[in-house]
């Protein structure tokens, strides 16, 4: 299992406002329209998309939608603006009216509009994942948590001399299709995990709790 994968297994039990969806429900409508499902969207779906207690507070505080009858009404109203690009499924939008696609092969979340496929967003819903549990309130998962401002240079030194500690697929990128930047990284050093705020150079850093767990 990636640290990655450790860390949102971790996380998870943080999240107190998520109901299951059925797998037989999403697997039967997969099935009737016949929909590409990759199996950490499915294991996605079942555990984060119900709309039973209204958007779950990740969501909220990433500012989007990813439940599963959103995911469901695309393919049902056949919407001309939310047709998709060959070989992606959808995955949810976000409140300034993106709206994500998931590429079959490597489980890459793109923005997409009009069967055209735009930027990169995330590098798989694992990472998507890590990203919306440390959006905001997640320091009860941690002993510590201490949030610095960096000037350009210390923040560019962090970045070069630490490149090989960072947490593969967990990169979010931002951006005006033709122009997509990394915006948040992620990395695990000495035990703690640090995360990095690219355009204000903040850096965050978590130690102890979940961290603390075997595995970690």
């Amino acid at each position: 299992m990636t640290i990655l994968n450790r860390l949102i297994n971790f996380l998870t039990p943080y999240v107190k406002d998520n109901v299951l969806v059925a797998e037989s429900e999403i697997r039967q409508f997969v099935k009737e329209h016949n929909i590409f499902l990759r199996d950490d969207h499915l294991h996605f779906l079942m555990n984060f998309a119900s709309e039973s207690n209204g958007r779950i507070k990740i969501f909220k505080n990433y500012g989007g939608d990813f439940e599963f009858k959103q995911f469901a009404r695309v393919y049902l109203e056949n919407h001309p603006d939310m047709a998709l690009p060959d070989g992606y499924t959808y995955f949810g939008s976000d409140f300034i009216g993106e709206s994500f696609c998931i590429e079959h092969m490597s489980g890459k979340i793109f923005t997409y509009d009009m069967g055209e496929r735009y930027g990169i967003v995330h590098e798989s819903i694992a990472g998507f994942l890590l990203n919306c549990l440390l959006m905001k309130d997640y320091e009860q998962a941690f002993d510590k948590v201490t949030v610095q401002d960096l000037d350009s240079e210390s923040f560019a030194e962090f970045r070069l001399e630490n490149e090989n500690t960072k947490i593969d697929e967990a990169t979010r990128f931002v951006g005006q299709r033709d122009q997509i930047l990394a915006d948040t990284e992620y990395y695990l050093l000495n035990g703690k995990l640090t995360k990095l705020f690219l355009p204000g150079r903040i850096m965050t850093t978590m130690s102890g709790g979940i961290l603390d767990e075997p595995g970690n």
